[in-house]
């Protein structure tokens, strides 16, 4: 019987040349990551920004679609709390498409202050005042931690509006569609509480 001899060069070939199973295995794996990073960019949480109102020492959380507020004077910021000064924090995420700087500004009744990635980026109080544009706040793609917090005046209406800009003479809202907040059991209480007082109304 003859035994095969094999040149040097192929047994090297083969060596380097994967198995059919093992190119499975990589495509597979390959998969499973591209999928996990996939997921990790899409959690965004829940749409709005989550706001926790305090006055008298009593606190109200719910959610909105846009950074903005409007409180005629002598009202309450919510059914849930007393008419009087309040105070309110607003917190999530902007998520955006690129990365990119951008220009903030407050039209503002009260006291207002604006964190962005974890920096003050805008201070701003008055009465019906309209604050100048902050510096150029660079946003990563993805999700950008945004924290307001806004006072009442003494007295007279409450009221703040924010904008944004990528350009001082183009300002705006804040798309809602960009913005987010994680869930919590605090905030779902609250939530539910609102629901059933609806039901009730009705």
């Amino acid at each position: 019987m003859r035994t095969a001899v094999w040149p040097a060069s192929a047994i090297a070939l083969a060596r380097r040349t994967p198995s059919p199973t093992t190119l499975l295995m990589s495509v597979v794996l390959a998969i499973s990551v591209a999928l996990c990073s996939s997921a990790a960019e899409t959690v965004k949480g829940e749409p709005g920004l989550a706001v926790e109102f305090e006055s008298a020492g009593a606190r109200d959380r719910c959610v909105v679609s846009l950074p903005a507020l409007f409180v005629v004077a002598g009202a309450s910021p919510t059914p849930f709390l007393a008419a009087g000064p309040f105070s309110s924090v607003w917190t999530g995420h902007i998520n955006a498409d690129l990365r990119s700087d951008f220009l903030f500004r407050v039209e503002v009744s009260g006291k207002f202050d604006l964190e962005i990635n974890g920096t003050n980026v805008l201070s701003a109080k008055g009465t019906n005042f309209v604050s100048p544009f902050s510096k150029p706040v660079r946003l990563r793609k993805g999700l950008n931690p945004i924290k307001a917090t806004f006072r009442s005046p003494a007295q007279g209406d409450a009221l703040f509006r924010l904008q944004w800009a990528e350009k001082p003479f183009l300002p705006g809202p804040i798309p809602s569609g960009q913005l987010f907040h994680p869930p919590s059991e605090e905030l779902a209480g609250s939530l539910d509480l609102r629901l059933a007082r609806e039901l009730v109304v009705e």
